[in-house]
Parts: C-alpha cells; sequence; structure tokens
C-alpha cells in the first residue's frame, strides 16, 4: 500500500513540475515572452533610428525617393548598380521583408501616396510604419505588433452578367480601390459594386473607395435594366399618340392605336 502511495505522490509532483515548465504560465511560455518583448524593443529602436537617419540626411541632401522608399531600403536593404559595381545597401538582419501600402486605396504604383510601411520581421511578427512623405515623418504603430495577418482576396462577382475580372489581393484593416467593370449584361447598365448580390447597403462607383475590408470579400456587379422610348408616326393619319418608355429586352403589350385616315382602318402597327 506504502508503494502505491509513494507512486501516486510522485505522479502528482510530475505533473506539477510539468505544468510549471509548460502550462499557460509555465517557465517556457514566459522566457518565449520575455525575448518577444526584447526583440520588439530592440526592433521599435533601431526603427526609430533609421527614420531620424533619413530625416537627418534628407536636410543635408535632396532626395527623389519618397521618404517612404528610402525607409524601406534602409530596413530591407537593397541592390544598387554603380559604374558596373553592384553596391548592397545591408539594411537590417531581423527584418525578413517590407511591404508599403496607400491606407486609402490599394493602388500602392505611386509611392509617394503609400503612406504605410509594414515590416515583417526574421521571428514572424509584423508592424506598421505610418509616414507622411510630405512632412518627411514617420512614426511606429506600437499597437500593431503581432503576428504576421494574412492578406485577403477581392473577388469581382458577374451576378447575372457574362466576362471576368482579375482578383486583387489587399493586406486586412485597409481600403481597396474599386476596379472599373468589365463585366456586360445585355439589356443592362452597370450601375456599381455591391457586398450583397442584391444590391442593399452601399453601391460603390468603379474606381471608387471602398470601406475597410477585413477578410476575404466579394463584391457583386449591380444592374439597372435600360429602357428605349418609343415614338408612334401616323404614317399619312391624323392625330397624336404620346411617346412611351418600355424596358430593353422585355415583350411589352404596345397602346390602342389612336390615329384617324378617312377611307381606312387600323390594321396594325
Amino acid at each position: 500500500m506504502s508503494l502505491i502511495i509513494t507512486i501516486i505522490i510522485l505522479i502528482i509532483l510530475a505533473s506539477v513540475s510539468i505544468n510549471a515548465l509548460i502550462g499557460e504560465n509555465g517557465l517556457i511560455k514566459r522566457s518565449k515572452n520575455t525575448i518577444k518583448e526584447y526583440n520588439k524593443a530592440q526592433y521599435f529602436e533601431e526603427t526609430d533610428i533609421a527614420i531620424l537617419e533619413e530625416q537627418r540626411d534628407r536636410i543635408i541632401e535632396e532626395k527623389e525617393d519618397a521618404f517612404i522608399t528610402s525607409l524601406k531600403y534602409r530596413l530591407e536593404g537593397k541592390a544598387v548598380a554603380t559604374n558596373s559595381i553592384v553596391e548592397t545597401h545591408p539594411g537590417k538582419q531581423w527584418v525578413e521583408k517590407t511591404t508599403m501600402y496607400n491606407s486609402k486605396s490599394s493602388d500602392t504604383s505611386d509611392d509617394s501616396k503609400n503612406d504605410v510601411l509594414v515590416v515583417k520581421t526574421v521571428d514572424g511578427y509584423e508592424f506598421d510604419i505610418n509616414v507622411d512623405n510630405e512632412k518627411n515623418t514617420a512614426q511606429i504603430d506600437r499597437d500593431s505588433y503581432g503576428d504576421v495577418k494574412e492578406p485577403c482576396t477581392i473577388t469581382y462577382d458577374a451576378n447575372t452578367g457574362t466576362g471576368s475580372m482579375q482578383q486583387q489581393t489587399q493586406r486586412k484593416g485597409l481600403k481597396v480601390n474599386l476596379l472599373e467593370n468589365t463585366f456586360t449584361k445585355t439589356y443592362y447598365e452597370f450601375s456599381g459594386w455591391c457586398l450583397n448580390s442584391n444590391g442593399s447597403g452601399t453601391i460603390y462607383a468603379e474606381n471608387s473607395i471602398s470601406d475597410e475590408i477585413n477578410g476575404d470579400t466579394t463584391f457583386y456587379a449591380i444592374w439597372t435594366q435600360t429602357s428605349a422610348q418609343l415614338s408612334f408616326n401616323s404614317n399619312g393619319g391624323t392625330g397624336t399618340m404620346e411617346p412611351t418608355t418600355v424596358a430593353m429586352g422585355v415583350e411589352t403589350r404596345l397602346p390602342a392605336n389612336s390615329f384617324e385616315n378617312d377611307g381606312y382602318e387600323f390594321d396594325t402597327w
């Protein structure tokens, strides 16, 4: 019996030790958190220095690159060819990649309009730097530090129309520069993009800016049926008839004839 009790006690002690090591508040997890916080402090400090260095250099010399572009090169590094010699700017060893974004649009083709620089670290985290290219200033968004955010996909749906459109890749939490519509639908005109296929909610014009997107999103083409005006000619008779508007592509019952022509009976339109 005493042997059984001893074994039970050892099992309990082992469980307590394992929990202290790998539990929610265990030694391993606390150590990882400490390393994460240490690295974060280092990354922020070196980034702040890079911002100050870039501001200093721009006081000394005029640069063609936007502030965000130069800051990207300082952090990520860049190979520059000079007189047939490739000179490498090493960047920071802890930076895996940097990506420029426009917080008001998904169009990132103009560096001077990009105002967010996302820095991805080699240990699997990322943080944002908010940049003002006109004032040559930048500031780390310290609350943004965390796991890498997966990009989301923007899909366009013809919604009973025909054709195809390319998808867009967008970072979560930013707005989207909606593409120009290339879908078609016979007898219908394109009215805009909507998150609901029935057209309920906000309808965005093509080439406009959407609200923030926080996941894979589909925009549906919204269609308005086109109309035509029918005019009536007495064709030798007398009288008048008002034109009428009809929906195109839909069978329409024509109005009764009200023209007159002496010696003749109305046959058909």
